[in-house]
């Protein structure tokens, strides 16, 4: 007669606190958002199922670990929703800008270094995109982000990446694509994974998929501009441009309240403005949008 195996309680929570320790060791290392994403809900359901299997373990009444998981799941959803909304605070308290300026970088054309990053340069060469400038973000008080600037060679699709190199164990790169017709539409396709939930000019049509590769982010540009009539970039400052972008973005989200002008002429998020962010962040963390 085959023995039977046993578990009990204790071994089922040691082994999911086990898994939760690697998944909690391992969120710096992975570096596509998608990965990253996948990663965060392995380590909320390993958590709450450890902390179901313990609770049945160590009370004399035994529940159901389904329900268990359920009610620690939300438990864990609810913790987060705080550190997220005290994220906003300490975000609201910086002194840093929100919509930060751009100033030539004095270093060569750089990229991030991986086998990964490699990878999507030369998907961004194939795809007939040439190097134009070099850009850092921001002032000397926000360190490693840099912004290279690339057009594709029609001149009529101008890419911007955004990546930062400030963490020595996580790199993130984003790209924001943009076109503009004839008509006076510009139309932006971006997976920047940033939970800024602002707002865009009217002429503006801005499409946010931050779990998209650069090969479906530059699908779904070309079909957006698809048959329109584009205006070319060409004679065009790309430093003067992007930051007359940044002022006009700046300008719309503080006449629509998201942010306020504060003494020498910075901005200030408001409550508003921290309750939209908010739910920016909840919606990525959770569902990915």
């Amino acid at each position: 007669m085959a023995a039977s195996i046993t578990v009990n309680g204790a071994d089922m929570a040691s082994m999911f606190f086990l898994i939760t320790m690697i998944l909690l060791g391992m969120r710096h290392v992975v570096k596509s958002p998608k990965h990253s994403f996948i990663q965060s809900w392995a380590m909320r359901i390993s958590l709450s199922l450890f902390l179901s299997f313990l609770t049945n373990y160590l009370s004399p009444l035994q529940r159901p670990i389904v329900v268990l998981f359920i009610i620690n799941l939300l438990i864990i959803f609810l913790f987060e929703s705080i550190k997220l909304w005290l994220m906003t605070g300490m975000i609201s308290k910086i002194d840093l800008p929100l919509f930060p300026r751009f100033y030539t970088c004095n270093e060569s054309f750089i990229w991030p270094i991986g086998k990964m990053f490699e990878s999507q340069r030369e998907i961004i060469k194939s795809a007939g995109f040439h190097e134009d400038i070099m850009l850092k973000v921001g002032t000397s008080n926000i360190v490693g982000i840099y912004s290279p600037v690339l057009y594709r060679e029609d001149k009529k699709v101008r890419m911007q990446v955004i990546f930062s190199t400030a963490h020595p164990s996580y790199t993130f790169i984003s790209y924001i694509l943009k076109s503009c017709t004839t008509s006076g539409e510009t139309i932006i396709t971006s997976n920047f994974q940033s939970a800024m939930s602002c707002f865009y000019p009217e002429s503006w049509s801005v499409k946010k998929l931050p779990m998209a590769s650069i090969e479906k982010l530059l699908e779904v540009h070309n079909k957006r501009i698809e048959g329109k009539d584009l205006e070319l970039f060409e004679n065009k400052n790309s430093l003067e441009e992007l930051n007359l972008e940044q002022f006009q973005i700046e300008t719309e989200n503080c006449n629509a309240g998201f942010c306020e002008r504060t003494e020498g002429n910075k901005t200030a998020i408001t409550y508003y403005g921290r309750y939209r962010l908010w739910c920016d962040m909840i919606s990525f963390s959770y569902i990915g949008i």
